[in-house]
């Protein structure tokens, strides 16, 4: 049987104060709502990264 290849994503958000992961197959991710949805995405990832690194910096070695 032949690979099927489905265009998918994967979203985090918060619901009740707990973290989900909701994977969304098949999608149209050329839809504006989508690259709007997940741009914020990208751009919380990134200031995630960016307070993780600076933690870091400032703990001590060991």
């Amino acid at each position: 049987m032949p690979l099927k290849v489905l265009a998918g994503v994967e979203a985090s958000t918060l619901w009740e104060n707990h973290e989900i992961h909701i994977v969304g197959l098949n999608i149209d991710i050329h839809h504006p709502a989508i690259t709007a949805f997940l741009a914020e995405q990208a751009s919380c990832r990134q200031a995630r990264a960016k307070l993780i690194a600076e933690r870091l910096e400032k703990a001590p070695p060991g």
